[in-house]
């Protein structure tokens, strides 16, 4: 995902509500505006200026994410009212359409920032809504013959991030064993000739087996820890 740039509507704004909201539902639009120029940063400056009574929580182009709420205030961007469910209680995402942008790129950007908001805020995939769920509205128009796709993608990427989450926490935890396992070499067989032979002719210490559970219990709790358990 492309970083997020914070540009947020300023608190006396009459299109920043303030109300306080638990995000439920994440609900995508698309610009409408193709005028050239008309980007993330350019959509900002407009809800910046007044948005003509409206706002929403981020704005996606080909390169950038901009941010204009913080995701515990709604916006007005649904159109079903002042205490519809689409304003009160979901994130609103408007995709650029800019000529000299490139839509798809803005489209797949879009896709990472709803993966990240899904993850984020504990929303599920059936609460992630076209701006038409809540009024209609043919909106968003150069996704609405494809939003099947559309929602396959964001479920693709859900499903890819946490298998790369997995692998993360899998490195994590077999790092962290490395670590330990080296830790107790060192504070169990700091002679290692004596231990080797040792091993070698059979003959282990009482002492010595006795620390090998304790050793292992530590490498497990501590595996533990890394994988989240």
């Amino acid at each position: 995902m492309v970083k997020i740039i914070q540009d947020i509507i300023p608190k006396g704004n009459s299109n920043r509500p303030r109300y306080p909201m638990t995000p439920r539902y994440i609900t995508v639009h698309t610009t409408a505006n193709t005028s050239k120029g008309a980007n993330a940063l350019a959509h900002a400056r407009y809800l910046k200026s007044g948005g003509a009574g409206t706002s929403w929580h981020f704005t996606v182009d080909d390169t950038q994410i901009v941010q204009h709420l913080p995701t515990n205030e709604c916006g007005w961007h649904a159109g079903d009212g002042r205490n519809g469910t689409g304003n009160r209680q979901s994130i609103g995402i408007e995709i650029c359409e800019n000529a000299d942008g490139n839509f798809e790129k803005a489209v797949a950007n879009a896709i990472g920032l709803i993966v990240h908001l899904m993850k984020q805020h504990n929303i599920p995939l059936s609460r992630v809504v076209p701006h038409k769920h809540w009024t209609g509205k043919q909106c968003p128009r150069p996704l609405l013959g494809r939003w099947n796709w559309f929602i396959s993608e964001v479920k693709r990427l859900y499903e890819r991030s946490d298998i790369l989450l997995q692998d993360w926490q899998r490195e994590a935890a077999e790092e962290a064993l490395k670590a330990l396992c080296k830790d107790n070499i060192l504070a169990y067989a700091s002679n290692p000739a004596y231990w080797i032979q040792k091993l070698r002719d059979g003959t282990i210490t009482q002492e010595f087996a006795w620390q090998i559970p304790v050793a292992l219990e530590r490498i497990n709790r501590k595996a533990n820890q890394a994988l989240g358990r």
